[in-house]
């Protein structure tokens, strides 16, 4: 009906990942009040191919995004008004072919470097003497002892900060690194003098807690950080749990980096065969492989 009565004006497809507290397809609608003849075109604009910082804030940007045919079309209302009203912008908005063989050669070296490099041996850990009485402590404990603090939604997150994702069915707790990579989750800050950030992580990944943390909210499965335990340990057998759990996430990093890549070097390749920069026949100067034919001798 808005189509109909020239109210919307644009549609706005924003990148993935826009904001931190946001995931998913999220588009901005541009509404207008129909006065006197409306106009009965409607801009497209596709900007999901943008970094969230790329996404302009001024004037200036939205007039040159506006005037990117790579970016920006109007469309005829009547166009969208068809049995199946899909307001997706990329539907309409055809950017121009990009010439990726340059970014697929280097994906290609790289990925190669990565996976020749990568050690994926898992380290040794000694038999423990089974299940010993431990004394537990909540999260929500840790917090009013001023121990842990949970970081604000949407703020910074430092080296050393907790992140459990948002999301998952269990606390997949990992250590923020020197990045400083952020995570839609709740994150929570470590005094490093009380309590070990990867011993926290470690038992926050615990089977224990996934069983126990689990609260219900009006019918609806979840996870509660606040309930979730872990044991008291003086900080020096905290770092000790702390250092074996750093040593295996690390080979899960390092797989999950050349799943990254191959998985982006894959995106490219499909990219250039599907807009035509690349041929799916050999490339030039490589033979094409023949099956080796058997010769057969005398008397066989």
């Amino acid at each position: 009906e808005m189509l109909r009565t020239g109210a919307l004006r644009q549609v706005i497809a924003l990148p993935e990942r826009f904001a931190a507290h946001l995931s998913g397809a999220w588009q901005i609608w541009v509404l207008s009040r129909p006065a006197g003849r409306p106009l009965y075109t409607v801009r497209m604009v596709d900007l999901t191919r943008l970094r969230p910082d790329q996404v302009p804030t001024d004037d200036a940007g939205w007039s040159a995004v506006w005037a990117d045919p790579a970016t920006s079309r109007e469309i005829e209302a009547i166009e969208l008004l068809d049995e199946d009203v899909l307001l997706l912008p990329a539907r309409h908005v055809e950017a121009p072919v990009r010439d990726v063989a340059p970014e697929y050669d280097q994906l290609r070296a790289s990925l190669e470097r990565l996976a020749r490099d990568l050690d994926v041996k898992l380290p040794a850990l000694p038999r423990g003497r089974g299940p010993a009485p431990q004394t537990l402590i909540s999260v929500m404990d840790l917090v009013r002892l001023g121990a842990i603090s949970f970081v604000e939604k949407g703020g910074p997150v430092q080296a050393g900060d907790v992140v459990v994702p948002a999301g998952a069915d269990r606390f997949d707790a990992f250590v923020v690194g020197p990045d400083g990579q952020r995570v839609p989750g709740e994150v929570l800050r470590c005094d490093p003098e009380v309590i070990d950030p990867y011993f926290l992580a470690c038992f926050l990944r615990s089977e224990t807690n996934r069983r126990s943390a689990a609260g219900t909210q009006g019918g609806t499965f979840r996870l509660d950080l606040r309930r979730a335990r872990i044991p008291r340990l003086p900080l020096s057998e905290q770092r000790q749990y702390g250092e074996a759990f750093r040593r295996l996430t690390e080979v899960t990093d390092r797989i999950d980096a050349v799943a990254r890549l191959a998985n982006e070097a894959v995106q490219t390749a499909i990219y250039g065969l599907t807009s035509g920069v690349f041929s799916p026949g050999p490339a030039h100067g490589q033979a094409e492989s023949r099956p080796a034919r058997s010769r057969s001798r005398k008397g066989d």
